[in-house]
């Protein structure tokens, strides 16, 4: 049998509207999952909201402290303890808002000290949820296309045309109201739900779909709860689903009437690390009942080790599994090493071992190794090394055990063509910035403080992988020039929208310096004090025995003196030849 060697993924186009928030894409895409549908791929068009292209626009509602001064004052704001915001404000209503960042429940302590030293505090108790969106904040998603099927299977396999919309939008700043719209193949599937937040007590969430697949009608109805603060987090969800439900992302549907109850909580610690509990109960009329409580712990300890714990039991079976695991940071560049052991619910035991290290910024070799014996299958394991340069990624390796092993390779990379040049590089997810030194070559580079490479033979290095939208800092280290270069400019900030690249120029320039003994017409120097323009540029003063300093030189110069006596005489000269070199030359006559 004729096996398929290659498997086409994705082909698509995107293209981000930052003004207004939109993205459009045409080709194979994911739906965005808003309310009450699933995420499904499809080939055709989608259009949606997105507000990833502005980082700058606070989508959910944030609490704003208000107080009154008598006399100027000066106010802070503190969130939870941490110092959040500070400000003068004369006497009158003042209003401070929250910054962006908070979730869940927290307190804010308001300090106001006035212009004779007296300071009063109020301290104020706040809920933020971050799920919800600011009051008239509108949120979409349209979609047209073909369903696919067999992804990573089949390259070229797609099911009926079907249309998918969905919406959020901000009624209140505790309510938010959501819908969506699913039609194709005589299927359609409606959602009607919202988010309500209960003051102080977090936040509530109902959703019921409906749908119709050729005259029979099914529904869902999904709740849930959330209560967050900063060390506590409490999570509820139930699903009931009767069996006449068709989602598009099971078709075709398996008439599968379930129940599904979550519940989970977190809890962290200062001294004895975080802590986790949840419980799942599924029931289903084809798929049974399960009932599984799970626990988790882990604690750091120190210099980056740390101890992670987790055990589940199977309520309806009696059975339990558990893993224990040691991180061990090696130092420096050296990688992390990791053991641990395992029970599964049968009672077998598998003891594992891990290592790995990470490809450095700059580029080199990283890999992983995973080595692990287990009392049923025995001993199995994978290694991967990874060799990364600033044209290419290559990674290889190997996974199996009893000997049945499976080797695989892989290779990525891409082309950029900018600024008059081609560039190999790896692989570009989201955004790039091409860094240039106006053709100096080997000059380090730096983003965020960290060494990513130096300037090639025309003085450009690209960065692949830069996250979009985010204002990073880069710069170029000037020590390695020599000493005749001039940087006027050696870090810099840029963000890059995603999908596109953009030049960061840091100029540096060698300019053709002189040192010129000027006289006059019958071989006195030109007496000091007298000011020399050259080329026309701000006037230089020439000193004893008429020596005149050019930090730079074009192929002709033309020198103009103004006398101390009033008089004025020029003087033409030619670029040394020696660049960076400021011999001396003359004596050069000014008539």
């Amino acid at each position: 049998m004729q096996r398929r060697r290659w498997t086409r993924y994705d082909l698509s186009w995107v293209r981000s509207d930052d003004e207004h928030m939109v993205t459009y894409e045409a080709g194979d895409f994911v739906t965005r999952n808003l309310a009450g549908n699933s995420a499904v791929r499809m080939a055709g068009v989608q259009i949606s909201r997105d507000f990833s292209v502005r980082p700058d626009v606070v989508t959910y509602p944030l609490p704003a402290f208000a107080g009154q001064a008598a006399l100027p004052s000066a106010i802070e704001l503190f969130i939870d303890g941490y110092r959040a915001a500070a400000a003068n404000v004369g006497p009158g209503n003042f209003t401070v808002g929250a910054n962006p960042g908070l979730n869940g429940a927290g307190e804010a302590t308001l300090a106001v000290t006035d212009t004779l030293g007296r300071r009063q505090t109020t301290t104020m108790p706040f809920y933020v949820a971050n799920d919800l969106l600011r009051p008239g904040l509108f949120d979409y998603s349209v979609a047209l296309g073909a369903l696919r099927r067999g992804y990573g299977v089949r390259s070229f396999s797609y099911g009926p045309v079907a249309g998918m919309a969905a919406a959020r939008y901000g009624l209140t700043s505790f309510i938010t109201a959501e819908g969506s719209l699913e039609a194709g193949d005589g299927r359609v599937n409606a959602s009607l739900g919202g988010l309500v937040q209960l003051g102080l007590l977090g936040v509530a969430n109902a959703n019921l779909a409906v749908s119709n697949a050729h005259g029979n009608v099914g529904w869902r109805l999904t709740t849930g709860y959330q209560y967050r603060t900063r060390r506590l987090g409490v999570v509820a969800s139930h699903m009931r689903e009767s069996a006449d439900f068709v989602d598009f992302a099971e078709m075709p549907f398996s008439r599968n009437a379930r129940r599904v109850t979550t519940v989970a909580a977190s809890l962290s610690t200062d001294r004895v690390g975080s802590f986790g509990v949840s419980y799942v109960d599924s029931r289903g009329n084809r798929t049974g009942r399960a009932s599984l409580l799970g626990s988790s712990w882990s604690l750091p300890i120190a210099r980056g080790v740390a101890i992670y714990g987790s055990g589940t039991y199977d309520v309806r079976r009696s059975g339990w599994s558990a893993s224990f695991s040691l991180i061990l940071p090696l130092g420096g560049r050296k990688g992390t090493a990791a053991v641990g052991i395992s029970r599964d619910v049968d009672g077998g035991r598998t003891g594992r071992f891990d290592y790995g290290r990470a490809v450095p910024s700059e580029g080199g070799l990283g890999g992983s190794l995973s080595l692990a014996r287990s009392s049923s299958a025995g001993m199995f394991g994978s290694g991967e090394v990874d060799w990364r340069t600033g044209s290419f990624d290559l990674r290889g390796g190997i996974f199996g055990g009893r000997g049945q092993v499976t080797p695989w390779a892989g290779a990525s990379g891409s082309l950029v063509l900018m600024d008059g040049a081609v560039f190999a590089a790896n692989h570009i997810a989201d955004a790039f910035a091409l860094v240039s030194t106006d053709g100096e070559e080997g000059v380090p580079v730096t983003y965020e403080n960290q060494l990513v490479g130096k300037t090639d033979r025309g003085g450009h290095l690209l960065v692949p992988w830069v996250p979009s939208y985010y204002g990073a800092h880069y710069a170029i280290n000037p020590l390695v020039l020599p000493a005749e270069a001039v940087a006027p400019k050696v870090e810099d900030r840029m963000a890059v929208a995603r999908g596109a690249g953009a030049v960061l120029r840091f100029p540096i320039s060698r300019p053709r310096m002189a040192r010129v003994t000027l006289v006059d017409q019958a071989g006195s120097f030109v007496p000091v004090g007298a000011l020399a323009s050259i080329n026309g540029g701000e006037p230089q003063v020439v000193g004893w025995d008429g020596l005149l300093f050019l930090a730079d030189t074009q192929d002709r110069n033309l020198i103009s003196v103004a006398l101390p006596d009033g008089g004025h005489c020029t003087a033409q000269l030619a670029a040394p030849s020696n660049q960076g070199d400021a011999s001396l030359t003359g004596p050069v006559t000014c008539r």
